[in-house]
């Protein structure tokens, strides 16, 4: 989820003639602070346990993330999640994703098929 703090402008509600409410946001200079994710920006790993839903969750996604660095996964954090890579055979500037673990706690292996068609 994404939201955005007006820090200044201003907000016209209007009663329209047939009955209905229209408003109007005009923001002035100052921007907006944007709150929650930060778009377009890789999450730290702070931000990504901070942002998972539990303590059980936290403390298994912890878990697997952790057990997986061990074994040489590369984390690789993202705007709302945590990309788990290991070197792959083309070259040291190429990564083979294993799996995708989101803020919701939630495992993604889509590509992983993909991946191992290209390498095989």
């Amino acid at each position: 989820m994404r939201t955005t703090e007006v820090v200044r402008g201003i907000i016209k509600v209007e009663n329209t003639a047939d009955g209905r409410i229209a408003i109007n946001v005009e923001q002035r200079e100052g921007g907006a602070k944007k709150t929650g994710y930060r778009k377009g920006a890789a999450l730290i790993e702070q931000e990504f346990y901070e942002h998972l839903t539990g303590e059980d969750v936290r403390n298994g996604c912890r878990t697997i993330i952790e057990t997986m660095q061990r074994w040489g996964v590369i984390a690789g954090w993202r705007t709302a999640a945590v990309s788990l890579q290991l070197p792959a055979p083309e070259g040291p500037t190429t990564r083979f994703t294993l799996c995708v673990i989101t803020t919701k706690g939630e495992a993604h292996f889509d590509w992983l098929h993909s991946q191992l068609q290209r390498v095989f």
